[in-house]
């Protein structure tokens, strides 16, 4: 069985971003057969093997690990490039723009990981404006609240991360009040807000035309808040070198 076979959606997904820009699909909108539904569980207990995120403002705390791809179409195959720091322009994140960031790699496990793959092949058929070849960034990213000290999944507040489209998706979210995302034009008119609430609910937007905040997160009673997402960012690429496959 080919990992075009493994997660299947109920809904439109590409028909939803070309109508507006953006797509909320709920975790019940996908179909994953027995061995996806394996590998995403393998998957969701990797964010226990997380490090530490040195750039989050304190008192936030934020766990990370980060790798870049190469895809191309014609060969449906994925290229893992070599770990380098991770840089956004000034214009597209404020706080954070200009500054290379250097993250934990994403671990061998995430990397063979069959759901990881079948979710990647699975958003670029969503994106066929992209391009035949693309450069993708994929983020683990766990937020921390605790009593007292909330954990900020933007503390950068609104904004564009400089891609041509990015999408977001829960992993695991628990006793968590807050972590409301909101989607917006022009910085000041809101077009659309959800929360992010049951494993594998996901958020698709034309990072191009909209921006993007999560609102900050707090327990909702005894002991830690803990909001566990996979990033992904799309934009045009050349195509890989073999000098670049790790």
């Amino acid at each position: 069985m080919g990992l075009a076979d493994v997660i299947r959606s109920r809904m439109d997904v590409h028909a939803e971003i070309q109508r507006q820009a953006y797509c909320l699909a709920l975790a019940g909108q996908f179909d994953l057969d027995s061995s996806g539904a394996h590998a995403l569980a393998s998957f969701q207990s990797l964010w226990g093997d997380l490090k530490e995120d040195p750039y989050i403002p304190q008192p936030s705390f934020r766990l990370r690990r980060h790798g870049q791809f190469h895809y191309s179409r014609s060969r449906e195959e994925l290229v893992k490039l070599p770990d380098r720091a991770y840089v956004q322009t000034q214009t597209s994140n404020a706080l954070y723009g200009g500054q290379p960031r250097t993250f934990a790699p994403l671990t061998p496990e995430a990397l063979d990981n069959e759901f990881f793959h079948a979710l990647v092949k699975f958003n670029l058929q969503q994106l066929a404006e992209v391009g035949a070849s693309v450069a993708i960034h994929a983020h683990m990213v766990r937020v921390v609240a605790r009593a007292g000290e909330p954990g900020e999944p933007s503390p950068e507040g609104l904004h564009q991360d400089g891609f041509d489209f990015i999408s977001i998706h829960l992993m695991r979210r628990e006793n968590v009040v807050g972590g409301e995302t909101n989607i917006c034009a022009h910085h000041n008119h809101r077009i659309a807000s959800a929360v992010l609430a049951n494993p594998l609910d996901s958020l698709y937007v034309n990072d191009r035309v909209l921006y993007h905040g999560t609102s900050a997160i707090s327990p909702a009673g005894l002991g830690d808040a803990l909001r566990d997402v996979l990033l992904l960012s799309y934009s045009p690429a050349e195509p890989a070198s073999r000098d670049d496959e790790l």
